[in-house]
């Protein structure tokens, strides 16, 4: 009975050990590092553009922060100023390496759409609002990769998301990544 205890409650623990990492567009709000500290402490700041084919716009580069597991910072963030359209907040398994998730969105930002290449700007919230209910399976493995869910904030500062069960598998990911929900084919 103990053991059984034990593996549910390990069980329970798993599930829980999520780390909340906040993908902010910096040339719209300059000063995301000095309010993000206002509230959680700040493990890990990474330049998404860095290493990337965008490496050379590294100035205007988002940067995707950790901002650890307690997840009453979602509440916090939604009432940052112009965090409600610059920026999304991705789940990852604690256990899942910073660059993995890097080197995802990294690719995520170009991608193909009926074999015409975008420039895929994820972290910006109205695109969700506009196609989240619209993403096929497939996409939604697509663009979460790595990681578990996606959230971000509406103009009225409630937060939504979709998720994912299990995570994909990096080795198998052919870029660029190919996003087919009609939503997106609208865009062509």
């Amino acid at each position: 009975m103990a053991l059984v205890l034990v593996q549910i409650v390990l069980v329970i623990r798993g599930y829980r050990m999520n780390n909340f990492w906040i993908v902010v567009d910096t040339v719209r709000i300059p000063d995301a590092l000095k309010q993000l500290k206002t509230v959680t402490e700040l493990d890990t700041v990474l330049p998404l553009y860095a290493g990337s084919d965008f490496d050379y716009l590294i100035d205007q580069s988002p940067l995707l922060i950790n901002l650890g597991s307690n997840e009453s910072v979602l509440d916090k963030w939604r009432t940052l100023p112009l965090f409600d359209s610059s920026s999304v907040v991705i789940t990852l398994n604690k256990n899942t390496d910073a660059y993995e998730l890097l080197n995802h969105l990294q690719n995520l930002l170009s991608v193909s759409i009926d074999q015409t290449a975008f420039l895929f700007r994820f972290y910006v919230n109205s695109i969700w609002e506009q196609v989240a209910s619209e993403l096929n399976e497939q996409d939604i493995h697509t663009i979460l990769g790595p990681a578990s869910g996606l959230y971000w904030v509406d103009g009225s500062q409630q937060i939504h998301s979709f998720h994912q069960q299990s995570t994909s598998d990096k080795e198998n990911a052919e870029t660029p990544y190919r996003l087919t929900s009609s939503i997106f084919k609208q865009w062509v």
